[in-house]
């Protein structure tokens, strides 16, 4: 798998870290491509009468290449084959690997078709291949407009156009004696207190080869072992022994549309040394990569991630070469990126690790604005003399401080004038003194997947609460009297488009619904989700107020498992954590990582790897069967107790003995699934209330309060279609 020489470039050894300039982004002027009609089939055209060769594209889809280069292998050809690139000899490129195939990184490639061609025994076999910028976009669609640049915080230095390209730089770190990270900055026989670790019995240096740069206009970062580092002004082509051949991608949280190329990632400062790298996975021979573009508080956008997931992965392949297996890691939002990746983009991941999980952005949004609506009717005059017990009773979470949780950090998602990056303060919607400005909405930052209503040029917003009766519940369980159910629903109000408070109910509309399920922007668990192991990790902090509560887990399972039994390829484990809502307050703030503990992840990403290389081989038929029959015991249901201890075998079975609970649309009658994002009604006058006795006044009024009906959740939502085909793309000028 060696790949040709990279030139040489002059290499500036900082005080911190050997840091060198690999490649700049290629080139940085590009054009977007043209429209490509990939040949209908890899089979190519020859003369002669000879064995089959194969081309295949080891680092991407062949109509998905990025960046002008790719890892492409030949099978079937003999070893004096040439090879060659739009008419360029590039059999340079290419070595002999074990088997007998020939591998190498093309270079070169043009936007739009390429055509390589193998000649071999006077047979010429030929493969079109499609590239694209390495800026992107692939299949994501038009991109975020203006975008704050964030290369000189990192390191990088200033961008180099306004897609916020900066030059690729590689530098070392290594593993001191103390378990921490120290720069390489001189030859590793003259460091006494580098660490080692043991590669097929045998002990290497704990060298780390770090490298970061620009893909897809985010900051990325791969971190690998490289026990054979070369310091000095060339870069050579990676050859480290300790790699395990599994690449851990990891994925942040939150939910944001900051227009920027990503100021923060979780768990990481851009002072710290070597990047986001996490020393327990790589001791244990993983590498790692990420980018701000899989940091969803950077861009709240799952298409942008999984394409951000395709490039980076491709780069990694054509530096280092193919993992065996790529797990995925994340909490919050960054599960929520997994998932949809899973079911939208298969192939990209081959397991899931979860730690305080939610389903999709989408179908957790609308009991988020409903904690917006209630925690300000509460605050009102029409709120004074509600209990604190009907209140939790009417939020539906555990805890009341769930609900204004909630609020202070998330309902501000559909307000324009919140949320953009500070740079962008001037630019930013005002609905006063710039109404016309940017709007800081997760819609309006992705208008590709979200739509533009014609008549008042803003994004769709697939919101709707029409027919929901906040606090049924509540009202069916004797905890609310008759007639404060009334008042609540009849002033509930909504959110109109620019993020105020209105009186009445907001309807989405049908088209965008269908849009959004059969798009994918709903996890309805399709694509990998049910044919991959997945661990779920629920951090048991409901009683505190934290918004990861358990029943998010819940909703997974139920989706996954298709309403029958636990689903074969889900792991849940269960950490009590004994937090007061103080506490997990700060752990939160200093984000999740805080709570989880990092040997969770690591537990998780071996039993992972256990279960996914058990699996290598199995087809469609037999593959539920064996996703079952090969799960290890370390990929069993857990109930970890406080401290990490033991608190039963099966999380599943109600060995935790914990409560479940929901939040607002549960108790006006959702069930644990959460799929409805407009709910189908029926009339007032056919809905059972049980013993609830309406006088005349009062059912007039509730037939004021819903004119056209109230929810039944026993039927599917308004608008709730089946997924689409997977790998669609965003943009009309696409292939």
């Amino acid at each position: 798998m060696n790949a040709r020489r990279i030139p040489a470039l002059l290499c500036v050894l900082s005080l911190l870290a050997a840091a060198c300039v690999t490649d700049a982004p290629v080139p940085l002027n590009e054009a977007t491509p043209p429209t490509v009609v990939p040949p209908s089939s890899t089979e190519a055209p020859r003369t002669g009468d000879i064995d089959e060769v194969t081309i295949d594209v080891v680092s991407s889809d062949p109509t998905r290449i990025t960046g002008g280069d790719a890892r492409i292998r030949i099978s079937g050809a003999r070893s004096d084959a040439t090879v060659e690139l739009n008419g360029e000899d590039v059999t340079a490129a290419f070595s002999v690997i074990d088997g007998g195939e020939l591998e190498g990184v093309v270079t070169g490639l043009g936007l739009g078709n390429n055509a390589l061609a193998v000649t071999s025994n006077e047979a010429t076999f030929v493969e079109s291949l499609v590239n694209y910028p390495r800026r992107g976009p692939v299949f994501s669609g038009p991109q975020t407009d203006p975008l704050v640049c964030s290369t000189a915080l990192y390191g990088l230095g200033g961008a180099v156009d306004t897609d916020c390209s900066a030059p690729t730089q590689t530098f070392w770190t290594y593993l001191n004696t103390e378990g921490g990270l120290a720069s390489l900055d001189r030859p590793i026989e003259e460091i006494d207190d580098i660490a080692t670790i043991t590669v097929d019995g045998q002990p290497v240096p704990a060298v780390i080869r770090n490298e970061v740069g620009t893909i897809n206009r985010g900051i990325y970062w791969i971190h690998i072992l490289d026990d054979q580092p070369v310091l000095g002004p060339t870069i050579e082509p990676w050859a480290g022994s300790a790699w395990n051949g599994r690449l851990v991608f990891r994925y942040s949280g939150g939910c944001g549309a900051t227009y920027s190329q990503g100021l923060t990632t979780a768990g990481f400062t851009p002072a710290a040394l070597g990047g986001p790298v996490d020393v327990e996975l790589l001791r244990q021979g993983y590498a790692l990569a990420t980018s701000t573009m899989t940091t969803f508080q950077t861009h709240c956008n799952d298409v942008v991630a999984a394409e951000t997931t395709m490039m980076v992965k491709e780069r990694f392949i054509e530096g280092y070469g193919a993992p065996d297996l790529t797990i995925g890691s994340g909490g919050s939002g960054g599960a929520i990126q997994q998932f949809l990746i899973a079911q939208n983009y298969p192939g990209l991941l081959d397991a899931i690790y979860a730690p305080l999980p939610f389903a999709d952005w989408l179908t957790t949004q609308p009991g988020i604005s409903d904690c917006g609506l209630l925690t300000r009717y509460f605050a009102s005059a029409r709120g004074f003399g509600w209990t604190p017990e009907q209140i939790t009773a009417v939020y539906g979470h555990l805890s009341g401080a769930t609900c204004p949780y909630w609020d202070l950090s998330f309902v501000n998602t559909i307000d324009p004038a919140v949320g953009c990056q500070e740079e962008l303060e001037g630019q930013a919607f005002d609905p006063v003194d710039n109404a016309r400005g940017l709007r800081c909405t997760i819609t309006d930052a992705n208008p590709g997947l979200y739509g533009v209503d014609e008549r008042t040029g803003v994004a769709r917003r697939p919101l709707d609460n029409v027919g929901v009766q906040y606090g049924l519940q509540a009202l069916l369980d004797g905890e609310l009297p008759l007639d404060q159910f009334l008042d609540l629903n009849e002033f509930i109000g909504s959110w109109s488009i620019d993020g105020i408070v209105i009186p009445g109910r907001v309807e989405a509309d049908v088209e965008t619904l269908e849009r959004m399920y059969a798009e994918g922007r709903v996890n309805q668990a399709g694509g990998d989700l049910r044919r991959i192991p997945i661990i779920l990790h629920d951090i048991y902090t409901d009683p505190a107020g934290d918004i990861h509560d358990r029943w998010r887990s819940m909703s997974i399972m139920e989706r996954i498992g298709g309403g029958s039994e636990p689903p074969v390829n889900v792991a849940l484990w269960t950490e009590l954590t004994g937090l007061t809502e103080f506490e997990a307050l700060l752990a939160y703030n200093e984000t999740p990582p805080a709570v989880v503990g990092r040997s969770f992840e690591l537990q998780a990403v071996d039993a992972l790897d256990e279960w996914a290389t058990a699996l290598i081989g199995s087809d469609g038929d037999s593959l539920r069967t064996e996703l079952a029959e090969q799960r290890p015991a370390a990929a069993a249901d857990r109930c970890i107790g406080v401290g990490g201890g033991s608190a039963g075998a099966d999380a599943t079975s109600g060995q935790c003995d914990l409560p479940v609970a929901g939040d607002p649309r549960t108790v006006a009658g959702d069930n644990v699934e959460a799929l409805v994002l407009k709910c189908a009604l029926q009339p007032t006058a056919d809905f059972d209330y049980g013993d609830i006795v309406f006088d005349a006044a009062q059912r007039a009024r509730l037939n004021v309060v819903f004119p056209d009906g109230v929810c039944d959740y026993g039927r599917p939502g308004v608008g709730q279609t089946r997924l689409g085909e997977p790998w669609q793309t965003y943009d009309p000028e696409q292939p």
